[in-house]
């Protein structure tokens, strides 16, 4: 994902640990660990002016947090999912989260 001229990479490490890097066109920032572990690969976007970053957690719920992470993580109500997220932001406000749905 990239904004202000900045490139954001969402990851997990061999560990589950949830984490990011930016690069700004020179140099890479050391990864910021998040406070969470997560069963697939999380998702980045940048909205309302705060970098949103989504995962699938172990217990197979999605989880979403503001701020990249800074913010505590929430349960998105209503979602079950398998696999790793999608996020993306619209020219217009809309925040869109995708996933295969569990029943």
């Amino acid at each position: 994902m990239t904004t202000l001229n900045h490139l954001y990479v969402a990851y997990t490490n061999g560990n589950g640990q949830s984490a990011y890097t930016v690069h700004d066109r020179s140099n890479w920032s050391p990864p910021t660990l998040l406070q969470a572990t997560t069963a697939s690969a999380p998702a980045l976007a940048a909205h309302d002016g705060k970098l949103v970053y989504a995962a699938r957690g172990h217990d197979d719920k999605l989880w979403i947090s503001t701020n990249a992470g800074t913010e505590p993580f929430t349960h998105v109500p209503g979602t079950g999912t398998t696999s790793a997220p999608g996020l993306t932001a619209t020219s217009n406000g809309e925040l869109h989260i995708g996933c295969r749905t569990v029943t």
